[in-house]
């Protein structure tokens, strides 16, 4: 009995594993459905979107352009989420290097500070954010207070 629980346990966290790492790198499909839904976002929505990310992504540049403006979209319209979901991934660099980097000029660097930094909880990757925020708010020449 002992056995077949413990084998029913391994088979379910297994396929935990898999289907979280079921993510195809620069389909830039999930950012179509990011876009398509911005006012019925939830966390699978936005972490099938982040897990997209990758330094591959680069060189696949309507992927990299409409991902960047993605990103900037949803960290606007819900910071919430995207610090929430962020958390969940255990590397997150390369979102904070699209953060800092951003494709398109215009972008509410001030606006999107404030929703960040009025989140009630402190994190780490909040922090980490809000610099990538002040970085790409300086190369624009734009001071965040």
């Amino acid at each position: 009995m002992k056995q077949a629980l413990l084998t029913l346990i391994l088979i379910f966290n297994l396929s935990n594993v898999f289907s979280q790492n079921d993510c195809e790198k620069c389909e830039i499909e999930k950012a179509k459905v990011i876009n398509n839904n911005l006012d019925q976002l939830d966390f699978k929505l936005v972490s099938d979107f982040l897990c997209t990310f990758d330094e591959a992504c680069k060189t696949v540049v309507e992927y990299s352009e409409w991902s960047n403006e993605t990103l900037y979209t949803i960290l606007e319209r819900n910071p919430a989420l995207v610090l929430s979901v962020l958390e969940k991934i255990p590397d997150h660099d390369l979102i904070l290097i699209n953060i800092q980097n951003p494709v398109h000029d215009g972008f509410n660097y001030q606006s999107i500070f404030n929703k960040i930094s009025d989140n009630t909880t402190s994190t780490e990757i909040q922090k980490k954010i809000l610099e990538s925020l002040i970085i790409a708010a300086e190369k624009e020449g734009i001071e965040i207070e």
